[in-house]
Order: C-alpha cells, then sequence, then structure tokens
C-alpha cells in the first residue's frame, strides 16, 4: 500500500467538511418539516373542529383543509427525499450497505483511497447532496406557504364556528 499524496488528503479533508455542511443543512430542512408537520396537524385539529353554515365560511373550511393536507404532504416530500444510491460509493451508506461483508467493503474503500479517488467520491457525494437540498428547500417553502394560507383562512372559519 502507497503513501496517499499529501494533496489528495487536503483535497479529502476539504470535501469531507463541505460534507459535514451539507449534512447538516439536511437535518435542518428535516427538522423544520417536522416541526411544520406536527403544526399542520395541531392548527388543522383545533382551527378546523366543525363545519361552519355560512356558506363563505364552508368555503373557507374546505380551502383551509386542503391548503392543510397540501403542507402536510409537502412536508413529507421535504422529509422522505434521499441520495440515490450510485452504486459505486464508498461513502454513501446505500452503497456502503450493498457490499457483501466488511472486507469487501474495506477493499473497495482501499482501492479508492489507494487509486486518489477519495476525493472525487466526496465531490460527487457533495453534488448528490447539494441536489437533495435544493429539492427539500423547494418543498419546505411550498409547505410553508400552504401552512400559512391554510392558517389564515382556519381563523375566519374558526372565528364563524365558534359563534
Amino acid at each position: 500500500m502507497s503513501e496517499p499524496d499529501p494533496m489528495h488528503l487536503r483535497r479529502v479533508k476539504v470535501a469531507r467538511q463541505v460534507n459535514g455542511l451539507l449534512n447538516h443543512f439536511v437535518g435542518v430542512f428535516d427538522a423544520k418539516a417536522s416541526a411544520f408537520l406536527a403544526g399542520n396537524v395541531a392548527a388543522g385539529s383545533f382551527l378546523l373542529r366543525s363545519l361552519p353554515e355560512p356558506l363563505w365560511a364552508r368555503v373557507l373550511f374546505f380551502v383551509a383543509l386542503g391548503a392543510y393536507a397540501a403542507s402536510v404532504l409537502m412536508a413529507g416530500a421535504t422529509i422522505f427525499p434521499r441520495l440515490p444510491k450510485t452504486g459505486d460509493s464508498v461513502l454513501f451508506w446505500g452503497d456502503i450497505a450493498a457490499n457483501g461483508s466488511v472486507k469487501t467493503y474495506a477493499d473497495r474503500f482501499d482501492a479508492v483511497l489507494d487509486a486518489g479517488h477519495l476525493d472525487d467520491q466526496y465531490l460527487a457525494q457533495n453534488y448528490l447532496t447539494a441536489r437533495l437540498i435544493n429539492r427539500k428547500n423547494r418543498c419546505l417553502r411550498a409547505c410553508i406557504i400552504l401552512f400559512f394560507i391554510a392558517l389564515f383562512s382556519s381563523f375566519p372559519v374558526f372565528l364563524a364556528a365558534s359563534k
């Protein structure tokens, strides 16, 4: 086994740091989506307890109900997207788990490291994670917008049903 090039190891270290930062953002998006998921269920359950009598309030009731449901779906879409298997990564958990044994994985990892391609694997991982974050960001924004549409539609319904 030859000694890895110091510049290669430096590049690996920086790519790994970027990967850690990107994974932090994934966690933040998932946590926010989870909070909005719970908020949708709580607000919808509280504010839409009964169907009000006036027609305008019934229309708003169904608008709010639909917006809460759509927001829940977007929160779920934020939480559930994951990185795809590339098939040859020594970094992605799905590809690692596909190895037949620890020895097989260790041999593949050493081969990638010895060939000086670990940085390329991190860069590919970072690219895929950044695309995932971009998708999570779009879904979370839609979730938030739908939540506020539902919330603002729910208040008049709640007041009309409380009379």
